[in-house]
Formats: C-alpha cells, structure tokens, sequence
C-alpha cells in the first residue's frame, strides 16, 4: 500500500546549519506517527516540510504517493493544529470551525452543517456561539482540532499542540486524542519533545537528534531497546555505563543502557559480585508511587534508581551506604554518541 506520507533522502539547510539532514522515513495510512526530540532537533522542520510552509533543499517528499515538491500549502491534503491554537478572536467558534470551508466557497448553510457536526465530535456544540476567550485552554485545544478537521484532510498535523495546557488536563487530551484518531482513521503526524507523550499516544515514533532519526521504531522497543546512548537518555533517562564507569562497574569495554526501574538496592555489605557497585545516597526524589534515588557510585559518577516509595526506608536516606544489583539481562548494548 502507498504511504500517506514519504520522507527520502530530505535536506532543508539554514545557511550553513542542516536543520534536517538527509532524513528517510515512511508513515502508513491511518497510522500515529511521532517526531520526537529536543528543541532544535528537525521534528518541527519535518513538519513544516509536510506541509508545504518549508522547501526542502534536496531529497523527495511524497504525499499518498505523489511528489509535492512544487505543491504550495493550500494545495495539499493536510491540516496543521498549532501549539497556539490561532484561533481568531474576533470570530464565534462556530465561525473559526467554518472559516476554511466559507475559503473554499461551501454555502452558509452547508458549512454550518459540517462544522457543528465537528464541533459535536469534540464535544463543544454547545459552545458554537461563543468567542474563543470566553474558554479554557483544552477547549481551545478542540476548537482547533474541529477546525483541522472539518476539511477531512487525508492527514492532521500536530505542532506540540498540548505544550500550553497543564498536567492533568494534558494526559486527558493525551487519551481523546489517541481515540479521535482511532475513530477517524486520518493519519497523525504528532511533533512533541515529551517523551511521554510520544509513547502514550504513538504506534511509531521517529527520535530526532542534530537533523537525523537516531531511532525509529514502536514505543516499547524505543524505551526497552534504545539503539543509541542519546535514545537510552532522552527516553525514559536511563542510566549510561560507558568508558571508566562500564570498565569499573561492569568489568567490560563498551556503552551500555540501564533503566533506572531495573536498579535494585541492597545493603552494601552483601554486594560480592563483580560487575555490581556501591554507592552514597546523594538525593531523593520523591514521585508518588516511586522514587528517584541518586547514588554516587565514586569517580564522579552516579546511577539512578526507581524504587517503590513504600520500600525506601532509612537505607535509602542521604548519605547512607548502599548496593546496586542488577540482572544480566537489564544491560542493554548501545552505540556510543560521538
């Protein structure tokens, strides 16, 4: 089957900087697809490369199987929802939802028709009169997709879209989003630097680093079997054992991943083994049902361990002395970042 969308070979420079840099990549239709990475990494250059508001400076981009090299934005069959939701003041909701259709010459009555239909898929039907001011942040946030979405692209683009919305209301959104989409079938294209989100929402997600995907693959494998050191880092923070520390710690050469949840303490006097450590208790973080334990490990180096906050007790107290166990199987070979 044709992919809704293909990345080959893609460059797009800034001067002397290739914000995107030889880039291959396929998203199948009706699929999640995620940009993950830091700030400056290309996702959001990708994106915009998608949808016709960059020119790439080399490489193809095809859309359902077509090169859009020379398509201009409004020519393509895409909608982009932005972190700011640009949604005009001056208008009702119902009247933001509609403005694409009244562009393109739908009568009054058919485009209110299509846009309250949206407007209900989102659950805001009830808030057609309104002026955007007049709601929270996550309506907004549905305003925007029922204005994406009434042009029934062939794929929706997301911009860091829940960036400006708080916690709680960000994971609900995180859920109606994964469902709208399961719903409709319309390929995503999700650009975000939370980690999080990307592999609660995604069914592949692409790691950007520097310009180039250091890691595309399914959310489980990304965080269980990172490819690289920056992979192992950026998702899920997990502890890399490289150069003197793998040397000292593990007895072996190499660059090596180890998940903070697959650290175990134990009194420090039981550590025998070689290839285990132990440490001094430098910070404790609580986070609800876990905690993050910093340990110095010596040389300047220290690990992190998830533990279950109902287990810390005083062994895990700052300054106290404490073992690291781990098993075999945690350890996971990566590339080492130059």
């Amino acid at each position: 089957m044709t992919p809704a969308i293909e990345f080959e070979s893609v460059v797009r420079r800034y001067g002397a900087l290739r914000a995107v840099d030889g880039v291959s990549f396929r998203v199948g239709r009706g699929e999640f697809f995620a940009l993950l990475g830091p700030s400056g990494s290309g996702k959001t250059t990708s994106l915009r490369l998608i949808a016709g508001f960059e020119r790439p400076d080399g490489g193809r981009i095809r859309l359902d199987g077509v090169d859009v090299a020379a398509t201009p934005p409004y020519g393509r069959s895409v909608n982009t929802v932005f972190q700011d939701y640009a949604l005009f003041p001056h208008l009702s909701v119902l009247d933001n939802v509609s403005y694409g259709l009244r562009r393109r010459g739908i009568g009054a009555a058919e485009a209110r028709k299509r846009s309250l239909a949206r407007l209900d898929m989102v659950q805001l039907a009830s808030a057609a009169d309104r002026s955007p001011t007049q709601l929270s942040g996550g309506q907004r946030q549905r305003v925007a997709l029922a204005r994406a979405l009434v042009n029934e692209p062939s794929v929706l683009l997301l911009d860091e879209p829940l960036g400006a919305l708080d916690l709680k209301l960000r994971e609900e959104m995180q859920t109606e989003l994964k469902t709208l989409q399961r719903s409709l079938g319309i390929t995503f294209v999700f650009v975000t630097h939370d980690q999080g989100e990307a592999l609660s929402m995604a069914d592949r997600v692409a790691v950007f680093n520097a310009g180039r995907i250091e890691q595309l693959d399914t959310p489980r494998t990304l965080y269980q079997r990172p490819a690289t050191e920056f992979v192992a880092r950026f998702v899920g923070s997990a502890n890399v054992l490289k150069g003197r520390l793998a040397e000292r710690v593990l007895g072996r050469t190499g660059c090596y991943s180890l998940r903070a949840e697959d650290l175990r303490l134990v009194d420090a006097t039981a550590v025998t083994r070689a290839g285990h450590a132990t440490g001094t208790v430098i910070d404790v973080q609580y986070r609800g049902a876990a905690s993050r334990v910093r340990i110095d490990v010596g040389g300047g180096d220290v690990l992190q361990a998830e533990v279950d906050s109902g287990r810390l007790g005083a062994a895990a107290s700052i300054g106290a002395s404490v073992g690291l166990a781990w098993s075999e199987d945690a350890l996971i070979a990566v590339n080492e970042s130059p």
